[in-house]
């Protein structure tokens, strides 16, 4: 199967449909430009409620500092990132204005949205949408999008610069409305969740499930961001993405736990820094330890008398204010006191660094996205393009309600062809995640399961599986299967054969 090429045909047959109804060009036009739409990148939108850390989170994803990350969670305006090469390398950043003038523009510009003043906010609400290009491997096939965010900060805060905001630019509500606009024209999306279950939380996931009728959980994945906020949540992060991820199962395919803060001090410093710091950490009493990391306020003490209590039966010299505040530098006491905790608790740099890197977790969200997006990112812009192609088909046809034999045609001719597509598309889609599973876990598999698994699911074409069908002794032996398997994703598989062959 050919998804493009089938869609490809799809496309122009409605078109020839609706030029031999007469229909009017521009509706011919915008069926022609769903041809272009087919053939561009996928887009992944990364959407989430202020504060929620998605500059923060783009940076870590991809190894860069091109998103903003400011005192207010500065996404001012839509940033998409594209793969290239910029014009003008001084100029790195496209800013596209509302009159729709174009300019390049250098990374002072984009800082300079980071202000409340007036000026600032004037200046934002002229811009459409900025355009960064960089040539980053994950940009290849898919453009992303870093997205204002619901109920976006647009000054100091939101309720006291309410009326400057309202009188001159109405900013609060462009930001929410280009966020939906653009979370629901992507083909796929990112969604960033906090942490902690606040009330706003819950609000923001009930946000996200009524405004995403056109996503799903195959074009969806949440990230439970800022892990590190909190020392009992940071221990139950597992947990609770677990928890989410199931409150959530309709809308996204899994949620993974991350601090892309901490990714991005991990690539900050070297090796040598780190071990560094833990030497210094290994030398501090437990007590003394426990006490300073209780929170920032402890750490950062000024009384002598509770320093030398807590070193009272230590050989080792206390540490000053002057070196604990270089210690810190300007880190984020939640970063800090993670980094502090996994340098502390164990005695190889090498154990500890593992343990931070596997809080940070950039690394599995890169290997999610790049199976869940990049792998699979023409049949995913597939879904996207063939749900408009209906939606405009019926829009034809509620133009001729009038006339049945019309009406017939159009759901003969081109209704039923296109749902069919988007089931075999579906399918198509299904087999190919299936057989990557496959792949990646044959280890798992008994040799001769591997072989007629891989041989069902199509691993040497469709052509060798046309036709295939399991006997009535192996189905049930899939359907026993598909109940004792432990793991999800060969349960997922077994029951997928037993109902299909």
């Amino acid at each position: 199967m050919n998804p493009i090429k089938n869609v490809d045909i799809l496309i122009q047959q409605t078109s020839n449909f609706a030029e031999g109804l007469g229909e009017e060009s521009d509706f011919r036009k915008e069926v022609s430009q769903l041809h272009e739409s087919l053939h561009m990148p996928c887009v992944l939108a990364v959407a989430g409620r202020v504060k929620s850390g998605k500059s923060s989170f783009i940076n870590a994803l991809m190894d860069t500092d091109l998103a903003m990350v400011g005192e207010s969670e500065t996404t001012a305006t839509i940033n998409i990132f594209r793969y290239g090469t910029p014009n003008n390398p001084d100029r790195p950043v496209t800013v596209i204005w509302e009159n729709g003038m174009r300019a390049d523009v250098s990374m002072d510009f984009m800082k300079s949205l980071q202000g409340h003043d007036e000026e600032t906010l004037a200046k934002a609400s002229k811009i459409a949408y900025l355009e960064i290009k960089i040539k980053n491997e994950l940009l290849r096939n898919i453009t992303l999008v870093d997205t204002p965010g619901t109920d976006a900060v647009v000054g100091k805060d939101g309720d006291e610069h309410q009326q400057i905001t309202e009188r001159y630019f109405g900013l609060r509500q462009k930001h929410r409305r280009q966020t939906d606009d653009f979370v629901n024209r992507a083909d796929a999306v990112i969604y960033l969740v906090g942490a902690v279950g606040t009330s706003s939380n819950r609000r923001f996931l009930e946000d996200f499930e009524d405004n995403t009728t056109n996503l799903s959980a195959l074009t969806a994945i949440g990230i439970l961001s800022k892990v590190d906020v909190d020392e009992e949540l940071l221990k139950r992060r597992d947990e609770q993405a677990a928890y989410v991820a199931q409150s959530m199962k309709e809308h996204f395919y899994t949620v993974v736990p991350v601090s892309a803060g901490l990714h991005v001090m991990l690539n900050t410093f070297d090796l040598a820094q780190f071990q560094s710091w833990q030497t210094i950490w290994r030398t501090v009493p437990q007590k003394a330890f426990n006490y300073l990391m209780r929170q920032e306020s402890m750490y950062m003490t000024e009384r002598e008398d509770i320093i030398a209590a807590l070193w009272k039966d230590s050989d080792e010299v206390p540490l000053t204010l002057e070196q604990r505040r270089s210690l810190r530098a300007d880190m984020p006491w939640s970063l800090f006191r993670t980094i502090a905790n996994a340098l502390y608790s164990h005695t190889t740099i090498e154990e500890a660094m593992e343990e931070l890197n596997a809080i940070a977790n950039i690394h599995q969200v890169r290997k999610v996205v790049t199976e869940q997006f990049v792998h699979r990112s023409q049949l995913i812009r597939c879904y996207r393009i063939l749900k408009e192609l209906k939606e405009k088909v019926m829009q034809m046809r509620r133009k001729y309600d009038s006339d049945q034999h019309v009406k017939d045609e159009i759901v003969k001719g081109l209704i039923i062809p296109i749902e069919q597509l988007q089931l075999n598309v579906e399918d198509y889609d299904q087999r190919y995640r299936f057989l990557r599973a496959l792949q990646e876990d044959k280890e798992k598999w008994e040799q001769d399961e591997y072989e007629e698994l891989t041989r069902l699911l199509g691993l040497y074409g469709d052509e060798d599986r046309a036709g295939l069908t399991l006997s009535d002794e192996r189905r049930v032996y899939w359907q026993i299967k598909s109940r004792r398997y432990i793991d999800k994703r060969m349960r997922e598989i077994a029951q997928y054969i037993s109902e299909n062959f």
